[in-house]
């Protein structure tokens, strides 16, 4: 499990690099690019809680 979560936080980090350089390149909206950003960052803080908890209890 933990090596499928951590592919999946590097394909979030990815996301993110991508999204800024698709943004860059075809002058996407900022906001747009900005709430995406903010909705990856926020997915990566509950993983890193959602992990903390899980290796405080075991």
């Amino acid at each position: 499990m933990a090596k499928e979560t951590k592919k999946l936080m590097m394909c979030i980090n990815g996301l993110k690099s991508d999204l800024f350089q698709i943004a860059e390149n075809t002058g996407l909206d900022s906001r747009y690019t900005l709430e995406c950003s903010i909705q990856l960052d926020e997915l990566i803080k509950r993983y890193h809680q959602e992990n903390e908890k899980n290796n405080t209890i075991e």
